[in-house]
């Protein structure tokens, strides 16, 4: 888990989000929790909805990207957009596109983090290293003592 990321209050929860207008859906992608499904809903007035994607579980643990492309049919134009997420233990980040951009899903979501065990081990050489600095400094500016 990252700063970034919100723990949901129940497995039930969900988000509505009002558009304010009328719009289209052609894409979607999740990143979220991988052994969690989410689905994407869609409604005219923000009471009835109706499914327009899910994005189920994916292959791997953690943090995974799922895309759904080319997302159609008549609920695909709404100004209400409902996240749920089943067995969902964390918020994750949802965007949908009107149109499908050229590279999709785009470079920013593709990437992928450091690994915990590489993390780690770079930070204790660094901290090494910074407490060698410090112990040869200060053994450096330490007054000589000399003999009468």
């Amino acid at each position: 888990m990252t700063d970034l990321t919100a723990v949901l209050a129940s497995s039930g929860a969900f988000v509505v989000y009002d558009l304010g207008a009328v719009t289209p859906v052609r894409c979607a992608l999740v990143e979220a929790d991988g052994d969690d499904r989410y689905t994407l809903s869609l409604s005219a007035d923000g009471q009835g909805w109706l499914p327009l994607w899910t994005a189920g579980p994916a292959d791997e643990r953690g943090m995974q990207l799922r895309v759904g492309r080319d997302l159609a049919g008549s609920a695909a134009t709404c100004a209400w957009r409902r996240l749920a997420g089943t067995g969902a233990t964390r918020w994750p980040s949802w965007p949908w596109f009107a149109a499908c951009p050229a590279r999709f899903p785009p470079g920013f979501a593709l990437q992928k983090g450091t690994p915990v065990a590489e993390s780690v081990r770079t930070k204790f050489w660094a901290l090494a290293a910074l407490a060698a600095a410090y112990v040869l400094a200060y053994a450096a500016a330490r007054p000589t003592s000399s003999s009468s």
